[in-house]
């Protein structure tokens, strides 16, 4: 997933009334949030199913099997 390009930055900034975003200001955010996305997928892919990973439905089954027979 590409990040965003300096036209939305510049777009997005104007639409918030964020008059400080120049173009300098929009390629730095731009390739910030692309050099973000990059990292997140980087570390996705290094998953390990947990609680947090696999299927929906194996989720109540982990938290039981954490808490063990005791109430």
């Amino acid at each position: 997933m590409p990040g965003p390009d300096t036209k939305t930055v510049l777009d997005l900034a104007q639409l918030q009334q964020q008059a400080w975003v120049d173009e300098a200001a929009a390629q730095r955010i731009a390739a910030g949030a692309a050099a973000a996305i990059e990292a997140v997928h980087a570390a996705l892919a290094d998953f390990e199913a947990g609680l947090q990973g696999g299927d929906a439905a194996d989720f109540l089954a982990a938290l039981e099997a954490l808490a063990g027979d005791e109430p």
